[in-house]
């Protein structure tokens, strides 16, 4: 048998293909692999170059292979489509994979830490963040709601779990940064909807700033009265800012003023969070 110098690795969620090649890129074998069982599939080969199309998932593998003493390449996916020869499936694009791997004049992508890629994921929200805010200060329509989609990036459990293991200011000051961030996405929301309502039809309103200062002296119920927002529509939107707003307002000046919590379950009563130095009620059994 042929040694195997180069080996294609096709990933999926479930079933994995693997295409070997000899120096000769002669095909040596071509199997399809359970997740389960990749791991020992590579430990039991020598040595050898394994390729993959670069992705996020690409990498958690690329790490795990590297520690079983293999080299790992991750290859740009538009440079491996060229040498797909015939229909699109997995043997197929193992084989390609493995036959880009060993072009002398590849380019091949640099494999990340965690850290890494924890970093460059907060680097994208940021870019994010910044692209959806010039949308709406541009004027475009409805641009400003895909903001939302920054909160939930935000909130989602391996965002969190790297910022409290990351970050020493997080850790400390988290529930007053969410209730800021939320605080936030909702005045930029809400300047959103007042600016795109109305700018069209209310002559008080005409740029993004003008939309904004109302929002602001609406959530803060100061009121001075230079710019209203005339008819139904307009009136529904003003409740909606005073009522989420204050609430949200409220919610964070109790965060900022109230002791802080210690996050560690009680064995006595079982709550999550409990103020420094307090002793937790008695239990009662119902």
């Amino acid at each position: 048998m042929s040694e195997i110098i180069t080996v294609g690795l096709d990933i999926a969620k479930h079933v994995f293909h693997a295409h070997g090649a000899d120096e000769r890129g002669r095909a040596v074998f071509s199997k399809r692999i359970s997740r389960g069982k990749l791991l020992d599939f590579f430990a039991a080969q020598p040595s050898c170059t394994v390729a993959l199309e670069a992705c996020g998932g690409a990498r958690h593998w690329a790490r795990q292979l590297t520690q079983l003493g293999h080299e790992v390449r991750l290859i740009p996916p538009a440079y491996v489509k060229p040498f797909v020869k015939r229909q699109k499936n997995d043997a197929i694009d193992a084989e390609a994979i493995c036959e880009a791997a060993q072009r002398p004049s590849m380019r091949f992508v640099a494999v990340k830490s965690e850290q890494q890629q924890a970093a460059g994921l907060i680097f994208r929200t940021r870019d994010l963040l910044v692209r959806q805010l010039l949308a709406s200060a541009t004027g475009e329509a409805a641009g400003f709601l895909r903001v939302l989609r920054t909160l939930r990036m935000l909130r989602t459990f391996r965002v969190l779990e790297h910022l409290r293991r990351d970050s020493a200011l997080f850790r400390r000051h988290e529930e007053v940064l969410s209730a800021l961030a939320n605080l936030s996405v909702f005045i930029f929301v809400m300047t959103g909807v007042v600016y795109e309502t109305q700018r069209h039809t209310n002559p008080h309103i005409a740029n993004y700033a003008d939309a904004l200062y109302f929002t602001v002296t609406a959530l803060t119920t100061t009121g001075f009265g230079d710019i209203t927002l005339p008819g139904t529509m307009g009136r529904l939107i003003t409740v909606a800012i005073m009522i989420f707003g204050v609430t949200l307002f409220l919610n964070l000046a109790r965060v900022l003023f109230n002791p802080s919590k210690v996050r560690f379950k009680c064995p006595a009563c079982g709550l999550q969070r409990h103020h420094p130095r307090r002793r937790c009620g008695v239990t009662r059994e119902l």
